[in-house]
């Protein structure tokens, strides 16, 4: 769920279940949340569509087909959010305020996750196995180890999207002593540390120091080591916010248009962005192609920032019911969507090979599956999360 803790304004009352006493629920996080689990959705659905056909790359398709193309940008707006959310937390800590509970830290980010993980393993494991034995394949994914190469075989296509879970828990176990390390009393510790991870990061994409095989390039960009940055533009957006929020939205003249002007100017700029990372594949994640993080990491930032401080006349746009309440199921439609569009067209495709491509057909058979995805998905979300998520909501400092 959504919130910031901490001296911050009361709750709202439509705040979904997973919010606690003490936090904020924040609608326009939420809608974002959503539009990440968009994109994700309709990259995944476009790119079974379009099985066996010619994709065009960047340079032949508009900056709006760039998003569906470059849907994956969805994990790295989930990624900015993460650190807003969590980073925030901590910032208090930080500057000197009270310590976060490690262990009421811990509980909660337990209840969030692991419950609807757990069962998708699970649920992987005996639909995969053809014998018993196979069914020791999900064990190393209960503890995520499948974020290093050769410890887990692939559970497709269940597993297709876990990597991103893995790094998300590389984060939850780090930022506790990151923020304790950035504390007062120890801050040179923390500032070495942060160097030293720059250091390290330039270094690799400079090709100065990285594996030698393109997919174990692959497996550390898409770790916490390469997605890093993110997280961290998140954590900036959260201090920023906490800093100077109130400041900004307070300049009158922003209301007259540049605010919507700087909005659709970064959404042009990312869409640029995702195009160039079209026309080079699977190498935009090896270095030094994977750079491009750092502006798309830096673009999400500011979209962020400009949801919740900006006068935005085309925030509702961006921020509306509709993608709030895909944001509330954004966890559930995650984890079920690649193996409902995978398992549909392996079906439908053993009697129809046509329907390659899109066209009506294609068509309708994307908006009913995209009903059955949010129908099962809205079922996770009642039966397996929301009552580990009331739970958490109990869990305060």
């Amino acid at each position: 769920m959504v919130a910031l803790a901490h001296n911050q304004p009361p709750p709202v009352l439509d705040a979904p279940a997973g919010i606690r006493p003490s936090s904020t629920y924040l609608r326009e996080l939420e809608s974002l949340r959503g539009l990440a689990v968009l994109l994700v959705y309709a990259y995944h659905l476009d790119l079974a569509v379009m099985a066996r056909l010619f994709v065009p790359s960047g340079s032949d398709i508009s900056l709006a087909a760039s998003y569906v193309r470059g849907g994956y940008t969805g994990v790295s707006l989930f990624f900015v959010i993460s650190g807003f959310l969590l980073g925030g937390q901590f910032l208090s800590e930080i500057e000197g305020g009270h310590a976060v509970s490690r262990r009421a830290y811990a509980a909660r980010r337990a209840l969030r996750i692991l419950p609807l993980y757990y069962a998708a393993v699970v649920a992987a494991a005996l639909i995969a196995a053809r014998q018993p034995a196979d069914l020791l394949h999900g064990l190393p994914y209960l503890v995520f180890l499948n974020a290093w190469q050769r410890f887990a075989l692939p559970l497709e296509p269940f597993s297709a999207v876990w990597w991103s879970l893995a790094t998300e828990v590389q984060f939850y176990l780090l930022l506790p002593a990151i923020a304790w390390s950035l504390r007062k009393r120890q801050r040179r510790l923390g500032a070495v540390v942060l160097l030293a991870y720059g250091v390290a990061y330039a270094a690799f994409l400079a090709g100065l120091a990285r594996p030698s095989q393109l997919r174990s390039q692959v497996f550390l960009s898409h770790s916490l080591f390469g997605m890093a940055p993110l997280f961290l533009f998140g954590a900036l957006a959260a201090w920023l916010h906490r800093h100077a929020g109130a400041r900004l939205a307070g300049i009158t003249w922003l209301r007259r248009g540049p605010a919507d002007l700087a909005l659709i100017a970064a959404l042009c700029g990312l869409g640029i962005i995702l195009r160039w990372s079209l026309t080079i594949g699977v190498l935009r994640d090896s270095p030094p192609f994977a750079a491009w993080h750092l502006p798309e990491g830096l673009i999400w930032m500011s979209v962020l920032l400009m949801l919740l401080i900006a006068p935005l006349r085309l925030k509702p746009l961006l921020s509306n019911r509709v993608l709030a309440g895909l944001g509330v199921i954004s966890y559930s439609i995650y984890m079920v969507h690649v193996p409902l569009i995978a398992t549909a067209f392996i079906i439908l495709r053993g009697t129809q090979p046509v329907l390659v491509g899109w066209s009506v057909r294609t068509g309708a058979l994307a908006v009913a599956l995209s009903a059955l995805c949010l129908a099962v998905s809205w079922a996770s979300y009642r039966l397996i999360e929301r009552p580990f998520l009331t739970r958490k909501a109990r869990v305060d400092r």
